[in-house]
Order: C-alpha cells, then structure tokens, then sequence
C-alpha cells in the first residue's frame, strides 16, 4: 500500500520505505491484532 502510493504521487522515496517495511510488516500485523483481540479468560492456568 505504501508503494502505491509512492507510484501515484511519484515519491521514490515512499518506494524504497516500501521496501524496508515491506518484510516485517506481516509479523507486525499480526502482533498488533494479538494484542487487540487478546482474551484474559482464554489463558493457560496452572
């Protein structure tokens, strides 16, 4: 998404920040939807 709109507003720079981002950005994601959607009752207990 952020390379997209790099193209649209003709900014290399978004581009290349694409790039960097682009390989963490899924584990990323996935860490901020756990800890929206976390549930305290759903814990392991002892």
């Amino acid at each position: 998404m952020i390379a997209g709109i790099g193209v649209l507003l003709d900014q290399p720079i978004l581009i290349v920040g694409a790039m960097v981002v682009g390989p963490e950005f899924g584990p990323l994601a996935a860490l901020c939807v756990a800890l929206l959607r976390r549930q305290p009752a759903a814990r392991c207990r002892p």
